[in-house]
């Protein structure tokens, strides 16, 4: 009895829905070609039917004929989850496009059945995710300062002692608020999960705000972080050598799981080169980001005249796929043919994925590797 009375209720809802938009808010369609949709946050026609057609208010001069009623502003939030996969759609069973961290800014448009839509502030990349890991957007005020977790992953203790426990892992690109007044055995404290949490000085830099601010980065052996975009000590190949192993996962970001664009964009990211998500974007930025020219692949001739002169950085692009030469033979890539981030022979490679995505397309070398 309580059931169907439930399910009648549902039902009137879901009709009563339908005629709103269809009376009231008739479909809009858009005549042009429509923006990339990774990038850019529009919903038009939303399959999804208990999500409203929403537009990027920033977007107004792309759609000029859409509705007032459809265009958002959107709310900056942060990530509050040690990690979370960004969706294509709101359902767990969708595909993973891209991964987020604990402190990652992203805007976010529209929450519904527990699921939010939202855009990255790192590199523009729309999805979903559970409404549950947003949080109100930290800021440092003048107590705390901004760092950035710089190792694969860092561990988070409950005391400022190496054999204490440890509760929580976060990832390499992580963001956290570190008490500017705390310093002991080489561990700061932050705020995580409503608690204290203990973490080592080496395994964070100080970000961007946190030096405009006048924060200490001088290297004193106390409270002397590394800056993010200064971070000379060792290169970004270097920095994405310390995936090697991991398992290859798509669409995932970190130390439990990576893809081959997110581990040239995790690396080059630490290092302060702004750098896409995906390969497509990263093949096509020709210079721009610190990227670099392309070294002028037109065929296979051309690809055994570059492989004669490669060096550590170089940028190695398939259809869907990319490395990073370790030196003029090596390069490094997260693959699904050895399911891992793996050190081969360009050579060997080159003849594998042949039968899969055909010759390389590109050779990037950037205009600085540090």
């Amino acid at each position: 009895m309580i059931c169907g009375r439930l399910l009648s209720i549902i039902s009137w809802r879901s009709l009563w829905r339908s005629l709103w938009r269809s009376l009231f808010r008739a479909p809009y369609s858009f005549s042009g070609e429509l923006p990339d949709r990774r990038l850019h946050a529009y919903r038009i026609n939303s399959p999804h039917s208990s999500h409203s057609d929403l537009i990027d208010e920033r977007l107004r001069s792309i759609f000029t004929d859409a509705p007032s009623y459809m265009f958002v502003a959107g709310e900056r939030r942060s990530i509050t989850s040690a990690r979370v996969y960004l969706r294509r759609a709101p359902s767990f069973a969708s595909s993973i496009d891209t991964e987020l961290f604990y402190g990652n800014e992203v805007r976010c448009f529209a929450s519904d059945r527990g699921w939010s839509w939202v855009q990255s502030a790192l590199d523009g990349y729309v999805g979903y995710v559970p409404s549950d890991v947003l949080g109100e957007l930290a800021t440092s005020g003048g107590i705390a300062s901004s760092m950035i977790v710089s190792v694969a992953f860092c561990l988070c203790y409950e005391a400022a002692d190496v054999k204490s426990e440890s509760f929580l892992e976060l990832a390499m690109g992580s963001r956290i608020l570190v008490d500017e007044d705390f310093y002991e055995n080489g561990f700061l404290r932050t705020r995580l999960c409503g608690k204290w949490a203990y973490i080592s000085e080496r395994h964070v830099i100080a970000s961007e705000d946190s030096v405009a601010r006048g924060y200490n980065t001088k290297g004193d052996n106390t409270k002397g972080y590394k800056v993010r975009g200064n971070n000379k000590d060792i290169d970004f190949v270097s920095t994405a050598e310390r995936f090697l192993g991991v398992p290859y996962l798509y669409g995932g970001g970190c130390y439990a799981g990576i893809d081959c664009s997110a581990l040239l964009q995790t690396a080059m990211s630490l290092h302060g080169i702004d750098c896409p998500r995906d390969a497509d974007m990263q093949e096509g930025l020709s210079g721009q980001g610190g990227v670099g020219g392309s070294l002028g692949i037109t065929d296979s001739a051309s690809v055994d005249r570059a492989m004669s002169d490669l060096r550590r950085g170089d940028l190695i692009f398939w259809n869907r796929h990319v490395g990073i030469m370790l030196d003029g033979e090596y390069f490094l890539h997260a693959n699904a043919g050895f399911m891992e981030v793996s050190r081969e022979l360009l050579s060997d490679a080159r003849a594998r994925i042949m039968d899969i995505e055909g010759e390389i397309r590109t050779i990037r070398r950037l205009d600085r590797i540090g």
